[in-house]
């Protein structure tokens, strides 16, 4: 920590003050990434859980009369929705009736229906929800979510983060010298008179009356 330590007075303040500023940006925008990964998330899990019981209501009727056809043209209308790469129908006794998977999605569908409700696996979101016709269970649908849209949106919010990063380290360090110059023109003022004493071994040498005042 020499070059630290050899640094003039004004560069000092001035580090410390972009430190600062940096180190609460980075602080925020931390705790905002955290927020807004939880936010897209629970997003998420909301439009897909909507989506999947859209899909349960619009396949009964396939269900209940064994319309294999119906159901896999209902699965198919999911090639419209980005997020979700591949979709399955159970029947009540967990067999698979209808299946949807989108174009290079490597994840086998599962061979059987799972607890219901959702959850993140590999890169996923995997959810179940039943499939309801006169209060009674008829079938089980599943669907798998990609995370990349909310990995796309962190990105976005990165990009911006780094912008307002680099704009305020710029700013802090245009106003850094206004600012530290009352603090370090009595200071430097002080250190000049105590280099003058020692070296001219004059006492009478005193410190400018203007630097007095600004301190």
């Amino acid at each position: 920590m020499n070059w630290l330590r050899d640094l003039p007075l004004k560069r000092k303040l001035t580090l410390i003050i972009l430190l600062t500023c940096s180190c609460v940006l980075l602080l925020a925008c931390g705790v905002l990434a955290i927020y807004q990964l939880f936010d897209f998330r629970q997003n998420l899990v909301h439009d897909t859980t909507v989506l999947a019981d859209v899909l349960g209501q619009n396949t009964r009727a396939a269900l209940a009369f064994q319309d294999n056809n119906a159901a896999q043209q209902t699965l198919s209308a999911l090639e419209s929705e980005p997020d979700v790469s591949a979709a399955c129908l159970y029947s009540a006794d967990g067999s698979q009736f209808a299946a949807y998977a989108r174009t290079g999605t490597k994840n086998i569908l599962p061979a059987k229906p799972e607890n219901d409700g959702p959850w993140f696996e590999r890169g996923h979101l995997i959810l179940f929800r039943p499939v309801i016709l006169n209060n009674k269970r008829i079938g089980t649908i599943f669907l798998q979510a990609d995370l990349r849209g909310v990995y796309g949106r962190l990105q976005v919010f990165g990009g911006i983060a780094l912008l307002v990063l680099f704009g305020s380290f710029f700013v802090a360090f245009a106003i850094s010298a206004p600012l530290q110059r009352p603090i370090s023109r009595p200071i430097l003022a002080l250190a000049e008179t105590a280099r003058q004493i020692a070296t001219d071994k004059n006492y009478a040498v005193r410190v400018p009356p203007q630097a007095c005042a600004s301190s």
